[in-house]
């Protein structure tokens, strides 16, 4: 990971972080499960965030990822 500048990777998908708690592809775009997965994980790898169990996250993110599947069986 020496060749990445951790600190602006981990400020750039801070700034993608939108109200509902999800992640978009930039800032200001709308949030998007796999974005929200990847972001994360990331955030996760770099010690930045500690994941853990909660209701509310959890809550946005199975309504993100059912509508995201809502609209590709529809």
């Amino acid at each position: 990971m020496e060749a990445i500048d951790v600190d602006k990777a981990v400020e750039f998908i801070l700034s993608c972080m939108n109200f509902d708690g999800g992640f978009g592809s930039r800032p200001g775009s709308e949030s998007h499960a796999g974005l929200i997965y990847c972001c994360l994980g990331t955030l996760s790898i770099t010690g930045t965030v500690q994941l853990t169990c909660n209701p509310v996250i959890d809550a946005c993110f199975v309504f993100q990822s059912a509508f995201v599947v809502s609209e590709i069986i529809f």
